[in-house]
């Protein structure tokens, strides 16, 4: 049975779910903005941390959310943490972002999958022309191997200037006679306003 833990950050949630063979940990988040106050900022990743920090090292680990940073493509700088599928800026909270996950051996899974722009990025401000990749699946790099795909999917409308993101997750389920078999579960992840 999961259960929900609601922290006092009112931007990070943790659901924890019991999975066979390996329990797996949920952090949804939403970040505070690039043009927030640093203070905030510091606030949401101290809680991240610590909320890493608490994740039980046998768990399996997804962060998913709108994490409202740029973290580029330079995957050689990063030893792993990005892929070279990411777009070319990177920003103060996108360099943050990185640190964390290097530091917690997480790997940013957008980056690693091509697709043509339209799914790639995650965000759109068409009236001033911008757009960006700021919604991410983050996982262990142990986990990384059983992602099959991240990426966007257009045209499901949900009422904001995010898209859908779609990480599809290959599961080894035992079962009774020790013969395994792999199930697909589709995790869709929806973002509220913002960018």
């Amino acid at each position: 049975m999961p259960i929900l833990i609601i922290f006092s950050v009112s931007c990070l949630i943790t659901n924890i779910c019991s999975a066979h063979p390996l329990p797996v940990t949920l952090i949804q988040a939403y970040a505070p903005t690039e043009d927030s106050e640093e203070g905030l900022k510091d606030s949401f990743y101290d809680s991240l941390e610590e909320m890493l920090a608490r994740t039980p090292k046998n768990d399996q680990l997804v962060v998913m959310g709108d994490l409202n940073a740029r973290v580029g493509r330079d995957s050689e700088a990063w030893g792993g943490v990005i892929g070279r599928h990411g777009e070319e800026t990177k920003t103060r909270s996108g360099q943050r972002l990185l640190s964390v996950c290097a530091a917690n051996e997480l790997v940013i899974l957008n980056t690693f999958f091509q697709h043509k722009d339209i799914h790639k990025y995650t965000w759109e401000s068409r009236r001033r022309g911008l757009r960006s990749i700021i919604d991410y699946f983050v996982v262990k790099k142990a986990l990384r191997t059983g992602v099959a795909d991240v990426k966007v999917i257009r045209g499901a409308e949900v009422g904001s200037d995010h898209y859908l993101v779609l990480m599809k997750l290959k599961v080894e389920e035992a079962e009774k006679a020790d013969r395994t078999h792999q199930t697909d579960i589709e995790t869709e992840q929806v973002n509220g306003e913002g960018g």
